[in-house]
């Protein structure tokens, strides 16, 4: 009997964690070697950061990875990609928080730390309530 399809969700994962542990998910290395997954990559809202995103969206789908059973991308966590999920995280089995907000010259600390928290907030209260009860 097959397992269903794992739903995982990774926050920026645009960067380079994100693209050295994607090959990692796709391959079995994480999940197990008979656990087929379906990656929700979530990056931020930024056109070179989106392009970059479906640039690693592509890589994965050329590399053919056979338990790799579809990648959507979206840089808004309250659309949850170009699928029928109204948010992200929506029915996720597992969420793999990577990144948030980049610092930036001229920006404080005290600011990034402002900007995160935010961030993180709405992607905690996001996961609450439309994860999977058992997201890992």
């Amino acid at each position: 009997m097959s397992k269903p399809v794992m739903t995982a969700w990774i926050t920026g994962a645009a960067g380079q964690i994100g693209y050295a542990l994607l090959p990692h998910l796709c391959s079995g290395k994480t999940f197990g070697p008979d656990q087929s997954v379906k990656l929700h990559l979530l990056d931020l809202n930024i056109e070179a950061v989106q392009t970059a995103l479906n640039e690693v969206k592509m890589e994965l789908e050329d590399a053919t990875y056979p338990l790799l059973k579809g990648v959507v991308c979206t840089g808004d966590a309250k659309v949850g990609g170009r699928e029928a999920h109204p948010f992200a995280f929506t029915g996720a089995d597992a969420v793999i928080m990577l990144g948030a907000f980049p610092r930036k010259d001229g920006l404080e600390r005290k600011d990034l730390l402002e900007k995160k928290c935010g961030i993180f907030e709405e992607q905690g209260e996001l996961l609450n309530t439309v994860a999977s009860k058992t997201v890992k």
